[in-house]
């Protein structure tokens, strides 16, 4: 690991977790670089979907132009 990890503290790390693990150093790293992997693979789907799901609603006609403090809220601010 000599190559990749010139940090004292990070090779300290990465061989705890591999003890932990019971692995080596290079199974543990190579596990926890694919476990974040997949864990911003998910966090990207499910930003595509929101993104996908606030387009169709912006598709969606406006009913009421209303400012939403003007349909919920008397002149006075108390609720109608």
């Amino acid at each position: 690991m000599d190559t990749l990890m010139r940090d004292q503290s990070l090779e300290a790390l990465a061989e705890e977790v591999a003890r932990l693990e019971g692995s080596s150093v290079a199974d543990a790293v190579r596990r926890a670089l694919e476990e974040r992997k997949a864990r911003l693979e998910e966090v990207a789907e499910r930003r595509r979907k929101i993104d996908e799901l606030v387009a169709e609603v912006r598709k969606l006609p406006v009913l009421d132009p209303r400012d939403h403090g003007e349909m919920l809220y008397d002149e006075y601010g108390i609720p109608k």
